[in-house]
């Protein structure tokens, strides 16, 4: 009755994956592409942030309620960004 008694291995979960990597210091290559994506994204939050004041600005002191919603929804998520 072998066939009733089957055992499976358990995968790994991503967590122990993670773990087991190698986490060496990174080579010059990966440094050098992790500071430019840095910068990508920096440069990406000033265009955000530029774009929002503009919209801003372009609503004036008498925008609609909806219009200071979008706004603020756009703050919140520049904020998560930075």
């Amino acid at each position: 009755m072998d066939v009733y008694e089957i055992q499976l291995a358990s995968t790994p979960s991503m967590k122990s994956i993670e773990l087991a990597m190698p986490s060496g210091s990174p080579s010059v290559a990966s440094g050098r592409r992790g500071l430019s994506t840095w910068l990508a994204q920096g440069l990406q939050i000033q265009q955000s942030q530029i774009q929002l004041r503009l919209e801003a600005f372009s609503t004036g002191p008498w925008s609609t309620e909806l219009q200071r919603l979008a706004l603020a929804r756009k703050r919140d998520q520049l904020g998560m960004e930075i």
